[in-house]
């Protein structure tokens, strides 16, 4: 972990984030499209991916890896497709907002949710993360020793942080990304969870043994 108190992990990672999606937006469409391809090949190709019955991924958004593509091929390949929802709570509930893992099987479960995001619709049947098999999931930034940031609300730290008690042993927890988002040091605190892989175009870099 970075010796850094937390508000300069706050500052600091702000900065990060503005940062490498500045850089991340800023990439020419044709380097995007042969990068994209190049992650893809190499997450298709892994054992782990293949032999996944049940797979979390998400929507993508903004300037990242576009996830549309890997919606079709993974129900072709008739996997069990979960993707997050964000929860709304009640006005009863004080709780920090929170993903919910919602089973589709098609784009016609998919609305328009939070920062217009496509995400399940409410009546998809909720599952649990210790039914799934492999996990991919979204970030701004990665360092090479397995530590991601994300887009600064939580929600995959609080999804992911029961998963040695709650998920399957073998669950990979796996993130793409172009190569500008590999920096030397992601600033992190105590709640921050880690990827076990990280898939660039140029590199595979596992972090699980």
């Amino acid at each position: 972990m970075n010796n850094l108190d937390t508000s300069d992990v706050v500052t600091a990672k702000t900065g990060m984030r503005r940062a490498v999606i500045a850089t991340r937006d800023a990439l020419p469409p044709a380097a995007r499209a042969a990068d994209t391809a190049r992650c893809f090949a190499q997450l298709l190709d892994r054992a782990e991916f293949a032999n996944a019955a049940s797979m979390l991924s998400y929507m993508s958004f903004g300037s990242e890896i576009d996830t549309r593509p890997l919606f079709d091929e993974l129900l072709r390949r008739g996997k069990r497709l979960i993707l997050p929802r964000i929860s709304r709570g009640t006005a009863d509930d004080a709780s920090a907002p929170a993903l919910e893992l919602h089973h589709v099987t098609s784009h016609n479960d998919l609305v328009a949710g939070v920062w217009g995001i496509d995400e399940p619709r409410a009546g998809c049947p909720q599952v649990s993360l210790s039914e799934i098999d492999f996990a991919l999931i979204p970030g701004v930034a990665f360092d090479r020793a397995g530590n991601r940031l994300g887009y600064g609300k939580g929600y995959y730290d609080r999804l992911l942080a029961n998963r040695a008690m709650d998920c399957r042993p073998h669950l990979l927890v796996t993130a793409i990304a172009f190569d500008c988002q590999l920096v030397d040091h992601v600033p992190v605190n105590v709640d921050d969870q880690m990827i076990d892989l990280l898939i660039t175009p140029l590199c595979q870099i596992p972090f699980k043994p």
